[in-house]
């Protein structure tokens, strides 16, 4: 099993096997950061790592996704640090 979709009352979210070239969660970990929800902390990956890995990705769908996460980090960040992940 590659993923899981899951829908919830507060929309759907995908739940990761695995990623690209193997790697574990304890070789992202360091990688992510957390959110609370609901008295609970989520470990997410930061948007750097996730732009990272969709790029080496084979699936076409995460090449597609690649623009909006480059323009989301270029928002968050600026037009400069951007660059340095192309």
């Amino acid at each position: 099993m590659g993923h899981a979709l899951f829908s919830t009352r507060l929309g759907p979210i995908d739940v990761l096997s695995f990623i690209e070239q193997e790697k574990t969660y304890e070789d992202l970990f360091e990688q992510t950061v957390g959110i609370e929800f609901r008295g609970h902390i989520l470990h997410v990956l930061d948007i750097e790592k996730l732009i990272e890995l969709k790029k080496l990705s084979k699936d076409p769908k995460d090449k597609q996704r690649l623009p909006v996460l480059e323009e989301t980090l270029r928002q968050l960040k600026g037009e400069s640090d951007v660059e340095k992940y192309k």
